[in-house]
């Protein structure tokens, strides 16, 4: 065989060498399937426990069409944290996404609204605190590996574990990361702020609870918050009730 032959044969193989990788990748990083509504992501990352979810809790996040967007207002009836709490918050500053300060019978808003690009959603809360508003914003979508993952500033995020129960639905972290591009590290345990736990409990059509904690396994209770919230933003200024007595007092 000559030369010639055996380097056109090289190049061949070559360039089908190169394709096939490319193919793969195409497949690898097929972009999220876009959800219709909050409750479609919910029920994705609920799975064969979707149907569990309360139907009020299922209207309350299913806005589609051309904005959905929806809005919830309220009040935080009680928002606190230990003194460790707020040597937290004061560290996660950058990311300002825990308030250091305490304080009851709080005007709040909660909105929803598709991210850009598709595949999440973007969930901005605004406290009114007496010295000024207190604002942040995540992203909570299915990551490539199909699990629910919360995304905050800076590239820091939060695996999240789902559970639908009678009239309740409860957001718990499996773990912290950090993302840079591409690439995902894992905290240890050890290393995150502490257990999250959100629970969205169901009174009626209209009007729901939500309750916050954040503890840590060897310091104990670092944040809590309660607040009770109803569709639409604020109107009329919400009646206050009683602090739950769940006060952190160390």
């Amino acid at each position: 065989m000559s030369s010639d032959s055996l380097l056109k044969i090289g190049l061949r193989c070559a360039s089908s060498g190169v394709r096939r990788p490319a193919a793969r990748s195409e497949t690898t990083h097929a972009p999220t399937s876009i959800h219709a509504s909050f409750a479609d992501l919910l029920s994705a990352a609920l799975g064969k426990d979707a149907s569990r979810l309360h139907p009020d809790i299922r209207a309350r996040f299913a806005a589609s069409g051309a904005s959905r967007r929806s809005s919830f207002s309220g009040r935080m009836q009680q928002v606190d944290r230990s003194i460790l709490g707020w040597c937290v918050a004061l560290l996660l500053r950058p990311l300002r996404v825990l308030p250091s300060c305490r304080a009851y019978a709080v005007p709040f808003e909660f909105h929803l609204e598709p991210a850009l690009g598709g595949g999440g959603w973007v969930k901005r809360r605004v406290y009114a605190f007496g010295d000024g508003p207190f604002e942040f914003s995540s992203i909570m979508k299915l990551d490539d590996d199909g699990r629910l993952v919360e995304q905050f500033p800076l590239g820091f995020g939060m695996r999240v574990l789902l559970e639908a129960t009678d009239n309740a639905l409860w957001f718990r972290d499996d773990g912290y990361f950090v993302r840079w591009g591409s690439f995902r590290l894992d905290f240890p345990r050890w290393l995150g702020v502490g257990r999250f736990e959100l629970v969205h409990r169901n009174i009626d059509s209209e009007r729901f609870d939500v309750e916050i904690r954040i503890r840590h396994f060897l310091f104990g209770p670092l944040f809590y918050q309660s607040g009770r919230f109803r569709s639409g933003s604020p109107t009329v200024a919400s009646p206050v009730s009683a602090p739950t007595g769940a006060l952190l007092v160390n």
